[in-house]
């Protein structure tokens, strides 16, 4: 039927829902790489392109679709179709365009066809000139399809009695046939090298020939047509595959070796050389010069039109000139256009020095300043404003573009004194015209200075910065008319930069911190724009963040009252609220713990809602759970607040939402040290849920951050934590990754992991051995998880991997292996688990009592090691990364606090293992301990001796 269809052999006219069905289920041929089974596809549509539009759309919508395609067996279909079609193509095309430029009015059919033709070569140029330039018929028809391009465009040009409008026919064909030969060179530089002169002379021709056109203050004629010729310049002249000398040149020559020998590789050094040598006869001094000209002067410079929507809205304007790209706007394509020119080995030199030409002239900087600011306090003036103001504000955006070549060239104090000071005093002090006068000047100076501050960022020395904190702040809080919204969120945009540079001069902004933040409160109420809005909100939070512990009260109070407000008039724009919390959380670390506490009211509603779970605020969970955490670790004292919140930790945890769980563990850690009995009493059943749904189901490193709060909790409470892990059978499921190691389980638990959750069995042991041992260690065989035989072997074989060596995290979980094997040795306290269990314990402690005693020595021997160096470790936590943001040295202080009272770290461990030795002795009467210990090495029984009487 398709084919039927494409040979206009249906006995019934296409409707244009038919046609399009038809257009995307020919697509759908290339898509699902049915083209080769359906051989007379390709004639078909090829035969009726020359009269069937409706064709020529299939096929453009057939290429579109292999465009897409990435895999090497596509492109070499597509290849095969280009080179099948490309004739038949070229010389329609020809053809068309002989006709075109014989007569430019032609009816609407004719241009839409035309147009659709220009698609269909501009796809198969692009995507597959390497394969077209390998054949010589195809290789000489692209020739004069290029030529063709070009003499079709100087006929529209030079014919045309006014430039074509946008939008109209002819504009978009030119747009579409420049945009040819701008694709296939950025896309394939070396085989595009042989047309590579042609193009160069003819797009310097078409750019310099607008630029004469162009009216002063008006819009670029044919602007996409100067936009296409910019950009094929650009990528001509930053082709590193180009230059012999770069990196790139020879891996684009490495990469044209093939299987079918060194033909390929020698046309691409072939082609190499042409390339260099036409990029070195085009590039001169004369032509660089000349290009940056029009760069600065015709392409740069605000036009009428960009002065009413700077008029009309001075916000959405600076939005669409911040979003802004090289293929849609023709000022974007001059700035990139000059930095590439001004990169360039050539044009670093020649371009700074045409810069500074006119840098260095400050008078007449002065006077257009002077000029914008007679315009403002005028009772009639209209936008456009004079022209040496557009002028300079176009040489102002070249010299910030080219900043990093001009810091070393320019004096920026002396200018900065000399010129750019003075004249943003003269424009700021100008008195500005009443409400009822008609003067719509805009401060285009102005804001091109501000901008321009903001480029020169690493060439303010240290005695320039306050002069420049102090002329940036006055912008921003300048009483101004609307027009100033641009000014004032550039203004934003410098101070941000500025904030953020390493050399931010904290002291001298201590001053200017209040008024800062006041104007930036006061820009976000004018705004209406969610961009805008975002800035505001993300410079205040660096400049807090960056002001640190320096803020101030009156700062701190500034930032912090409004931000209720502007949570709630945040609606469902998250990302504002995100911002709000970061402010919060840099806000905590930049007041006292005291006056954290004045933040709760702010900041639980905020919690709340954010930590709520569901879709809406899924966003926002990450930035309320660092606040959380920051404050939870300066908190001076426990709060009721905080506490009725505990259960939104739970939810998120136990709900497997894991990708929050290590900031949630720190979180508890910090509760269990500032809640205390208090969170205990009220939450010990949450905490057990939460445990025993993480034990074993996660992976080593989220492991470790469970562990802060296990260890926290343990330290705290050991027999009520003791007791709780083993009913709500979180030591059970410990027991498990046990068995999986015993086992050699494919999925087990790493070492260093396993060592971790033993250690919290051990401090159960410690703090309550009987119950432990009886609730864990069952004595029917069938039921149990881990045996105490298993169980015991494990703690002696991974002894070694408790981490000697791990600063104090290391040394207390070795003290509490050791206390743990104390205290499974029988004494006067009777049988390790009770009556029922008699004998179990008392016989596997003494067969295996020479390993014992070794871990004994070897940590009472670090003991004494650490005692006599007076060395209290430097990490206090399983974590390869640093804590995260808020609170770090708080936290630090009260963890340090916490191990100081940990009952394994105050009790006297020499003492304890002697007493526990002494005890068993006498429990299991003079033979049987003479059995054991004659069993152990006399070596080692002796160093435990002389360690008890040292």
């Amino acid at each position: 039927m398709i084919i039927t269809t494409l040979r206009n052999q249906l006995p019934f006219p296409l409707t244009l829902p038919l046609q399009n069905s038809i257009q995307v289920l020919v697509a759908k041929i290339g898509r699902f790489d049915s083209i080769q089974e359906n051989p007379e596809l390709l004639p078909a549509l090829l035969n009726s392109l020359p009269t069937s539009t409706f064709n020529a759309s299939c096929f453009n919508k057939l290429l579109k679709e292999l465009a897409t395609q990435r895999l090497l067996l596509h492109k070499k279909n597509f290849a095969a179709i280009s080179t099948a079609s490309f004739p038949s193509l070229a010389n329609l095309f020809v053809s068309t365009s002989a006709t075109l430029g014989s007569q430019l009015n032609q009816t609407d059919a004719f241009y839409t066809h035309y147009n659709i033709l220009a698609k269909i070569l501009h796809k198969l140029v692009t995507h597959t000139l390497p394969s077209l330039v390998s054949i010589e018929n195809t290789s000489k028809l692209l020739s004069v399809v290029l030529h063709t391009c070009q003499t079709t465009i100087s006929t529209i040009m030079s014919k045309s009695p006014s430039p074509p409008q946008p939008n109209t026919p002819l504009y978009k064909i030119l747009n579409r046939l420049t945009l040819i030969s701008v694709d296939a060179q950025s896309n394939h530089p070396l085989p595009f090298a042989p047309y590579l002169t042609v193009h160069l002379n003819f797009f310097y021709e078409v750019l310099t020939t607008l630029s004469r056109q162009k009216p002063e203050g008006e819009p670029f004629p044919l602007q996409k047509v100067a936009i296409n010729t910019c950009n094929f310049l650009c990528n001509v002249k930053s082709e590193r595959g180009y230059d012999p000398t770069s990196s790139g040149a020879a891996s684009s020559r490495g990469s044209a070796i093939t299987s079918k020998g060194d033909a390929s590789a020698e046309a691409a050094e072939c082609n190499l050389k042409v390339a260099a040598a036409s990029c070195h006869r085009f590039f001169t001094t004369e032509v660089c010069t000349i290009l940056a000209n029009i760069a600065i002067c015709a392409l740069m410079p605000l036009t009428r039109n960009d002065l009413e929507e700077w008029q009309n809205d001075p916000e959405a304007y600076m939005v669409t000139v911040e979003q802004a790209t090289v293929s849609d706007d023709a000022h974007a394509a001059g700035q990139q256009l000059f930095l590439t020119l001004q990169e360039s080995k050539i044009g670093r030199p020649l371009l700074s020095k045409f810069l500074l030409d006119f840098l260095l002239d400050y008078d007449s900087q002065l006077k257009a300043a002077s000029l914008e600011a007679a315009s403002i306090s005028a009772p009639s003036v209209q936008f456009v404003g004079d022209l040496k103001v557009l002028q300079w504000d176009a040489i102002y955006s070249a010299a910030g573009i080219a900043a990093s070549s001009l810091e070393n060239q320019i004096d920026f104090i002396d200018w900065f004194c000399k010129a750019l000071a003075p004249a943003l005093t003269t424009i700021m002090q100008s008195p500005a015209a009443s409400a009822s006068d008609q003067n719509t000047v805009l401060p285009v100076l102005r804001h091109r200075i501000v901008w321009l501050l903001g480029c020169f960022v690493n060439a303010l020395s240290d005695t320039l910065r306050p002069q420049i904190y102090n002329a940036l702040v006055s912008v921003l809080n300048h009483d101004s008319v609307k027009s100033d919204a641009m000014v004032k969120l550039t203004c934003v945009q410098t101070l941000n930069g500025l904030f953020e540079d390493w050399d931010f001069d904290i002291p001298s902004f201590h001053s200017l911190s209040a008024p800062t933040i006041r104007g930036l409160y006061a820009l976000l109420d004018r705004v209406e724009e969610l961009e805008s809005s975002t800035l505001i909100l993300q410079t205040c939070s660096v400049l807090v963040a960056r002001m640190g512990m320096t803020l101030g009260a009156e700062a701190a109070n500034a930032v912090v009252l409004p931000l209720l407000q502007i949570w709630e008039l945040a609606g469902d724009k998250n990302v504002l609220r995100k911002y709000v919390l970061t402010i919060l959380t840099n806000v905590s670390a930049a007041v006292s713990a005291e006056e954290v506490t004045l933040l709760y009211p702010v900041v639980q509603p905020m919690l709340d809602l954010s930590t709520g779970g569901g879709n809406a605020h899924v966003y926002l969970t990450d930035d309320a759970l660092r606040l959380w955490l920051a404050l939870m670790r300066v908190a001076p004292e426990y709060n009721e607040g905080f506490h009725l919140l505990f259960p939104k930790i739970s939810n998120i945890v136990v709900n497997m939402d894991w990708e929050h769980l290590k900031v949630c563990m720190l979180i508890l850690e910090s509760y269990i040290f500032v809640g205390g009995q208090t969170f205990w009493s009220q939450y010990a059943g949450e905490l057990s849920k939460m445990y025993l749904s993480l034990v074993g189901n996660v992976k080593a490193k989220a492991a470790t951050y469970i562990m802060l709060s296990v260890d926290a909790l343990m330290r705290k409470f050991p027999l009520e934590g003791s007791q709780m892990l083993l009913e709500g059978g979180v030591y059970k499921s410990i027991l498990n990754c046990c068995k999986d190691v015993i086992s050699d389980a494919k999925e087990r638990e790493p070492d260093i992991i396993l060592v971790q959750w033993i250690s919290v069995i051990g401090r159960g042991l410690i703090a309550n051995r009987n119950a432990v041992a009886h609730g864990l260690f069952v004595t029917n065989a069938s039921t149990y998880v881990c045996s105490p035989k298993e169980f015991l072997g494990l703690m002696l074989e991974k002894f070694d991997s408790t981490g000697y060596g791990w600063g104090k995290t290391g040394q207390i979980r070795r003290r509490v292996w050791a206390c743990a094997l104390a205290s499974l040795l029988p004494g006067a306290d009777g049988p390790v688990g009770g009556v029922a269990w008699e004998g179990t314990w008392d016989n596997l402690m003494l067969k295996n009592l020479d390993q014992v005693i070794n871990v004994f020595v070897d940590v009472l021997t670090e003991d004494a090691a650490a005692a006599a160096a007076g060395s209290e470790g430097e990490q206090f936590y399983d974590s390869e990364e640093e804590t995260l943001i808020g609170g770090a040295e708080e936290y630090e202080k009260k963890l340090r606090t916490e191990i100081a009272n940990d009952p394994v770290v105050t009790v006297n461990l020499k003492a304890f293992v002697k007493s526990r030795i002494d005890g068993c002795a006498i429990a299991m009467g003079q033979d049987r301990w003479r059995e054991a210990i004659e069993s152990c090495e006399p070596v080692v029984v002796q160093q435990l001796m002389k360690l008890f009487v040292e």
